[in-house]
């Protein structure tokens, strides 16, 4: 008999190699950290003596699976911005708030929460992307995880580096640290061709051949990062890449959701590589990387979580999406929808990507072992609810008779390609991150404005925060009064009440009032780490006081004990007072998209309150005395809803 150091008995054991092979009540034998020997567990029993010996009768053992692509610290960052296009979600969210808490020991502590997620669901192996690098390498280290960890490039200016030049440089020093480490490895990491100019990119590509690393970079994600390429470059991004000489075999192109066959023919020739995130292009509407296509073509395909702030999750159970097929159709989509009702639903996923391939290209590959239980589970697909909305926002509305109006308005999510025009002047939308304190927060807002927040303040207002009926009661007085001078029909009493019902804890009511006299009230919804403010209420007295600045800063104030990271002052027409309103406050307006399609024979509804058709009918509403008004608008705000 031989000693080993560790004998695993499981009962089933799936190689990667042979394909399809599972051997059932087999052992597998280790020494000195290499597999020694794989044979029927009746066979070790009597062949093997383990130092250290499992007994995992109802398990399946698999190789470490390899995370090719993610963010392991923006697990902190986890349900902060969801649902919304990649760049409204890079710009208006994910950058400010980086730009406010990324620093060394986020990092360090993101990443930790990243791998013991990763670790428990099976993945052995992470390609990392992300800001202080050297924090996420030692965290690594000391997990006995593999990790490529991205040496980041962008040229502007974070916490990390001030220029290019400086990304550059500090990575230059952690590959010289970690030259020799047999866990860590070390990868160029221009963030994406949008935000890296060509001197960095042709630096990179020369310093990658001389180091003899890949490149890790995100490429043709959104139709969005087309259009901009072909305004500012002439072309498309993957062309300007080659250009720059960067589509070799060091290249792991991330996301490729957007993609034309001479590309796809392109990648192929040169021996590239893509890694495809299919939740994360899901959750983002990005778009269906052509997996098959590529792989029919030869071109070696890895997949990726995308980390927790696209995908919500390090779990590699959301890359077995890897084989979903756009085209399942409106019918499809309504079935899929339907069988959520069932806890039974699951994916097994494919083989998946070429592990000598990925070592080829400088990637560390795992070669031991991880089990899970119950057999298969790392396989099972999650999170369907998102992927199904993603194609129930692409259904074809043909048909007036199934909608309640011949007009449909998409707003956020998928923009439908075809039948669909997308407006994007009429709104703007108003996010951003809260300040530290008090202080800050009224620092940040602009000279004027601070003036008049400063005057409420001094008004010693009284503040109120809760959800009971007689708050209710007040705030629904004052909404009727505000919609009331703005000439729209109020909603009805029992939506205000049935959404406190519904959201519980997660709204409430603010009311400032000065003596017993209420001046201005907030119904506040909160999800995960936004505020938002939905419906306010002012009655004719509450501007002198400066009772809504009083609200809305109290409001956040009240936001950050919370635990809030975002003030949503929510969206305002163009050019119309609420807008310039929420400027004053140093929020700055976004562009919204919507989408609108009208049914054969019909013309799009114009609902926007600007419009001349509707300005006599808001001056006459404004002259109604207001009992009349309350009575009759609910009845007419059904259709405005």
């Amino acid at each position: 008999m031989k000693y080993a150091d560790m004998v695993i008995n499981a009962r089933w054991i799936i190689p990667v190699e042979p394909d399809g092979a599972v051997y059932e009540n087999h052992s597998l034998v280790v020494q000195d950290g290499i597999i020694l020997d794989l044979l029927p567990a009746t066979q070790a029993k009597t062949a093997y003596q383990g130092h250290v010996t499992y007994n995992l009768g109802e398990h399946a053992l698999i190789p470490g699976l390899v995370n090719a692509h993610t963010h392991a610290a923006m697990s902190l960052f986890r349900g902060l911005a969801d649902d919304l296009p990649l760049m409204n979600w890079l710009n208006n969210h994910i950058w400010p708030a980086e730009g406010a808490w990324v620093s060394s020991e986020f990092v360090h502590d993101g990443t930790q929460l990243a791998i013991a997620e990763m670790l428990r669901g099976g993945t052995t192996c992470f390609n990392d992307m992300y800001f202080f690098p050297d924090a996420a390498a030692r965290v690594a280290s000391s997990s006995g995880i593999r990790a490529a960890i991205g040496l980041i490039i962008i040229d502007f200016p974070t916490a990390w580096a001030s220029d290019a030049q400086e990304y550059l440089n500090k990575g230059l020093e952690l590959h010289d640290h970690y030259r020799n480490d047999p866990m860590i490895s070390t990868v160029f990491a221009p963030h994406a061709p949008y935000t890296v100019s060509d001197q960095p990119l042709t630096h990179i590509q020369t310093l990658a051949e001389e180091l003899d690393i890949p490149i890790h970079i995100h490429v043709h994600e959104t139709e969005d990062e087309i259009t901009r390429s072909h305004q500012h470059h002439n072309g498309r991004p993957l062309q300007r890449l080659e250009r720059l000489g960067l589509v070799t075999p060091r290249l792991l192109a991330v996301h490729m959701t957007q993609l034309l066959d001479d590309e796809i023919e392109l990648m192929a020739s040169a021996g590239a590589h893509v890694i495809h995130c299919p939740e994360s292009n899901l959750k983002l509407a990005s778009g269906f990387c052509p997996a098959h296509k590529l792989q029919k073509a030869g071109v070696n395909v890895a997949l990726g979580t995308d980390g927790a702030a696209t995908n919500a999750r390090e779990d590699p159970s959301t890359m077995a999406l890897a084989d979903v097929q756009p085209g399942i159709g409106a019918a499809g989509a309504v079935r899929m929808l339907r069988d959520l009702r069932r806890d039974d639903v699951a994916y097994a996923g494919g083989k998946g990507a070429n592990l000598g391939e990925l070592a080829a290209a400088g990637l560390p590959v795992p070669d031991g072992f991880v089990v899970g239980a119950p057999a298969y589970a790392a396989f099972c697909g999650g999170g369907l609810r998102d992927r199904i909305a993603f194609r129930l926002a692409t259904v074809d509305v043909d048909d007036a008779a199934v909608l309640s109006s011949p007009t449909a308005e998409l707003r956020g999510g998928v923009f439908p390609a075809e039948g669909w025009v997308l407006k994007r002047d009429s709104y703007l939308g108003f996010a951003k991150p809260l300040e530290a304190d008090d202080e800050a927060q009224l620092a940040a807002v602009p000279k004027r404005h601070r003036a008049e927040i400063r005057k409420g303040l001094a008004n010693d207002l009284d503040i109120e925060i809760g959800r009971d009926v007689r708050l209710l009661d007040i705030h629904y007085r004052l909404y009727a009064q505000s919609v009331h001078r703005l000439g729209t029909p109020v909603f009805p009493k029992r939506l205000f009440a049935e959404v406190l019902a519904a959201f519980g804890d997660d709204a409430d009511i603010l009311l400032v009032s000065k003596g017993g006299k209420p001046l201005s009230s907030i119904l506040t919804l909160y999800h995960r780490y936004r505020c938002m403010p939905y419906w306010l209420g002012a009655s004719a007295a509450a501007r002198a006081m400066r009772a809504n600045e009083v609200a809305n800063f109290r409001l956040m104030s009240h936001a950050r004990s919370r635990g809030c990271a975002i003030f949503d002052f929510g969206r305002s027409k163009v050019g119309t007072g609420p807008a310039a309103w929420k400027k004053t406050w140093g929020w700055e307006g976004v562009p919204l998209t919507y989408a609108v399609r009208a049914a054969p024979g019909h013309e799009p509804r114009d609902i926007n309150p600007l419009s001349p058709q509707y300005q006599r009918k808001i001056e006459l509403w404004k002259r109604l005395p207001l009992p009349l008004a309350n009575l009759i608008g609910p009845y007419i705000a059904r259709g405005l809803g």
